[in-house]
């Protein structure tokens, strides 16, 4: 499947909430597309580069994200609030023109036993 991806400086688990301010125009557009058709997107942290740059590099895991709330300031900067899914796995990336990135991606499955049993206090504890 191919979904548009948003790199960052910060990581999205499933079931977790993110606030984003966007400004970038590819990313105003990405956003308006996926409220169009119900769709979302994926997060991926960065792994050099910034979050601007289109040139960045990020992991190969990440986790798509559906907008739960949005809003538009009076400076014009988009605020969303997005909701993470479920992860996945970066096969491939293409970059548009407009330089939104889009990466055909495998969706994992949740499992119980990604943490080692020894560690499994640890996950239960938190």
């Amino acid at each position: 499947m191919k979904i548009p991806l948003f790199p960052l400086n910060t990581v999205l688990f499933p079931e977790g909430e993110l606030a984003l301010r966007l400004f970038e125009p590819c990313y105003l557009d990405m956003v308006s597309q996926c409220l169009r058709v119900g769709s979302g997107f994926g997060i991926c942290l960065i792994r050099k580069g910034k979050e601007t740059e289109p040139t960045a590099s990020f992991f190969s895991m990440g986790t798509y994200a559906k907008i739960i709330n949005w809003d538009q300031t009076n400076d014009g900067l988009l605020r969303v609030t997005v909701k993470g899914e479920q992860r996945f796995k970066v096969e491939q990336t293409a970059i548009q023109r407009d330089n939104l990135c889009l990466g055909k991606v495998t969706f994992l499955d949740e499992d119980d036993t990604l943490v080692p049993i020894a560690y499994q206090n640890f996950s239960d504890l938190l």
